[in-house]
């Protein structure tokens, strides 16, 4: 099978460039960076809820 990146980068960026690696990589940078966000998210809002309120 004969794989053209010129191709590849037409489809992702529509540049024709070549630069679907960085493309891929920046998405790739963007969803870490919202997923570190979520998790840190979510156990900020589990320690709160496994903390008892002050007064009980």
């Amino acid at each position: 099978m004969c794989y053209n990146h010129r191709e590849e980068s037409d489809v992702l960026g529509g540049i024709g460039t070549g630069n679907s690696e960085t493309l891929a990589m920046s998405i790739g940078a963007h969803q870490l960076r919202l997923l570190s966000r979520a998790i840190a998210v979510q156990y900020r809002l589990t320690l709160e809820l496994s903390i008892p309120a002050r007064g009980e």
